[in-house]
């Protein structure tokens, strides 16, 4: 009889995936939370068992198994063992093609139109955008509201060298401020940046969905999270957040625009990690968004360009008759997730990639604002406000 083997396959910051193999189960993964309380992953499960469709069934994991050892504590879920390339790795490896890349990201945004977002929310547009644009942003900054004295000076320190004591101040110090100088230009800080959207008309049009952009949703389709199987070349989908009642097809879009455009390469340690100063007058930031490998930020740049000026504008060229401002409420909900969540990889691995990633998106939220306040009102601010997320450093 097979020996049972178990390893772990992968350890973030909520769950653990572990392989699992012998004469009676085969291949399987188990994913497991120990965090008590945390309800995140009985709710994916109930997700893909109860809500997903028929239609999209094939496209996303199969769940065998779930287990909860003592209600409000650990939950765990095992699916088979699934052979293939995660997308974040085909978009990030040099032997692979752009044109093939790119074919399999459009691949993936295409199963989710086709299945998933076929089938209307019940969710009301003007709620959910308080909810996942402007309420769940600021209480994600709550932490960093109270500056009391907690500036901490740093002089030309890469950001590696920094602790995470360290990080965790400089977070306070930017998000208590109004307004910050990165790299001698002035810039609306987090908080402020939803006082603006919260204070003006065009920008809340922009971040409330029409009717017909309420869809059901997966709700975090990053590459890390999409694998092209072995043998298919289908995309099969991992980790949906649980929108039951559904919600808006842009929150989906973002999620792959802040893929496509800084975070994946940051976490695959492609990225030359900035300097930053800070003190009581002013942070400054320097080598924002320099790649170790020159050709790789270009080849990151090419796909996103790609993807956003022909990939999405096509795949959803119906839906931005009805909702034209769908892709540029996607963009700037990518900016505001990607800032409002970058504090939570300071007690990772990963610590390092926080102060950058978020600096990296509080620039381009206050250039997206810039943008959609100063288009027609009457009229998608894309044609100017997609390139500009994929410009070059």
């Amino acid at each position: 009889m097979m020996a049972e083997i178990e390893r772990l396959l992968h350890k973030g910051e909520f769950t653990e995936l572990w392989y699992r193999r012998d004469a009676n189960t085969g291949p399987l993964v188990r994913k497991f939370s120990a965090h008590p309380g945390d309800d995140k992953l009985e709710n994916e499960a109930a997700f893909i068992c109860d809500t997903l469709p028929e239609s999209a069934r094939e496209y996303f994991c199969q769940v065998i198994r779930v287990e909860r050892d003592v209600p409000g504590r650990s939950f765990s879920y095992e699916m088979p063992y699934y052979e293939g390339r995660l997308l974040r790795n085909i978009a990030l490896d040099g032997n692979t093609g752009v044109v093939e890349a790119v074919n399999h990201i459009k691949a993936s945004i295409t199963a989710l139109k086709a299945t998933l977002y076929g089938h209307p929310s019940t969710e009301q547009p003007a709620a959910f955008a308080r909810k996942y644009y402007i309420d769940r942003v600021a209480k994600r900054l709550d932490r960093y509201t109270d500056r009391a004295d907690r500036v901490v000076d740093i002089t030309g320190a890469n950001v590696g060298e920094l602790s995470r004591c360290e990080l965790d101040l400089v977070f306070r110090d930017i998000v208590s401020r109004s307004s910050i100088s990165l790299n001698g230009r002035r810039l609306l800080t987090p908080l402020a940046i939803l006082d603006r959207i919260k204070a003006s008309p065009s920008l809340m049009k922009t971040m409330v969905p029409e009717r017909g952009s309420m869809r059901l949703i997966h709700g975090d389709p990053h590459l890390g999270n999409i694998m092209i199987r072995e043998g298919t070349d289908k995309p099969l989908f991992f980790d949906p957040n649980g929108f039951h009642a559904g919600g808006d097809m842009a929150y989906d879009i973002g999620k792959f625009i802040i893929s496509l455009d800084y975070v994946e390469s940051a976490f695959e340690k492609k990225l030359v990690l900035p300097t930053v100063s800070s003190s009581g007058g002013e942070i400054t930031v320097e080598g924002l968004k320099n790649f170790i490998d020159p050709d790789l930020g270009l080849r990151s740049r090419e796909i996103a360009r790609a993807v956003i000026e022909d990939v999405l504008p096509e795949t959803f060229a119906a839906d931005l008759v009805a909702d034209p401002r769908l892709l540029d409420r996607a963009v700037l909900a990518a900016d505001l997730h990607a800032f409002a969540s970058a504090h939570t990889f300071i007690p990772t691995a990963r610590s390092e990639v926080a102060l950058p990633f978020m600096l990296y998106y509080l620039e381009t939220a206050n250039d997206h604002l810039d943008l959609i306040e100063k288009a027609d009102p009457d009229t998608s601010a894309r044609s100017v406000l997609l390139p500009s997320i994929v410009r070059a450093s």
